[in-house]
């Protein structure tokens, strides 16, 4: 019982020192830091009392976390189903990420999608066959984490967009 009183002693400081770093370089979840400390081999009551800690000074708040990292990710246009896998591998509970999301209007979720359908339409070979064109464009976007629907209304937007230019055929 007093070994395990005085590795703790010991651990602690190391612990939230290596807890502070972490946040130093940039804003983490809890699950982040617990998922961190223990890959670090911290006894779980040290990594907890540094949980608490850090929680306490306000130095970790998940909700705002998760509402920064969304709005973070959207401003790189990423699409809501990867938002919300990379916050649930960050240890953010599904609730909260509801929560976060339904702040935000599908208004910006589609004009971001339309955004990027065009940038990849730039990218594309002028040349190639509409149905080509499409298959990449919605691809792009379905891996950055939109729908099938919001890529392909996205794309068809793109598209009429730049109509002004045709293809030669």
């Amino acid at each position: 019982m007093k070994i395990l009183q005085l590795i703790r002693t010991a651990q602690y400081p190391r612990a939230l020192n290596a807890a502070v770093s972490m946040l130093a370089r940039r804003a983490c979840s809890r699950g982040e830091i617990e998922h961190k400390l223990t890959q670090k081999n911290y006894d779980a009551e040290t990594i907890e009392l540094v949980i608490y800690k850090l929680t306490k000074e306000k130095l970790i708040n998940d909700e705002q976390f998760c509402t920064q990292w969304i709005s973070y990710r959207l401003n790189q246009r990423y699409g809501p189903a990867r938002i919300r896998l990379e916050l649930k591998t960050k240890g953010i509970p599904d609730d909260m990420i509801n929560a976060a999301f339904e702040q935000i209007e599908a208004d910006e979720n589609e004009e971001n999608a339309f955004l990027l359908a065009q940038k990849n339409l730039k990218r594309i070979k002028e040349c190639e066959s509409k149905y080509m064109r499409r298959n990449k464009v919605v691809a792009a976007l379905v891996r950055r984490g939109y729908d099938w629907d919001t890529a392909s209304k996205a794309y068809i937007k793109a598209e009429n967009e730049l109509k002004n230019n045709p293809c030669p055929e």
